[in-house]
């Protein structure tokens, strides 16, 4: 009886071990064929978004570091040349208007054609 016992235990933890086993065969190949899985498209775009942004901004700040000494210049010179269209645009509008007035007083063959 008692040799009978001890050869059953025998057999129950060579049956586990190889339960175990088993087990971890499983376990393995699923991990293996998970890294064979096709990655999802909308992640990989979201990050290639994500990323582009993100170089974009590092971008204009290194750009910005290195401009930033002519920054000054640059923006009193397109405030003056913004001044100076704005200007021009005025007055090319008040001379339309005078030019209009002036010529509807005209007889029609006197009159400025466009």
């Amino acid at each position: 009886m008692k040799m009978n016992e001890k050869s059953n235990l025998e057999n129950n933890k060579i049956y586990d071990n190889n339960k175990m086993n088993d087990y971890n065969s499983e376990n393995e190949s699923e991990d293996s064929f998970s890294d064979l899985e096709p990655l999802d498209k909308r992640k990989l775009r979201k990050n290639k978004e994500k990323n582009f942004k993100f170089n974009i901004k590092r971008n204009n700040k290194i750009f910005d570091k290195l401009v930033n000494k002519n920054d000054k210049i640059d923006n009193e010179k397109t405030k003056n040349y913004r001044k100076r269209k704005r200007k021009n645009y005025q007055l090319n509008e008040e001379r339309k208007i005078k030019d209009r007035v002036s010529t509807s007083n005209k007889p029609f063959f006197e009159r400025k054609t466009d």
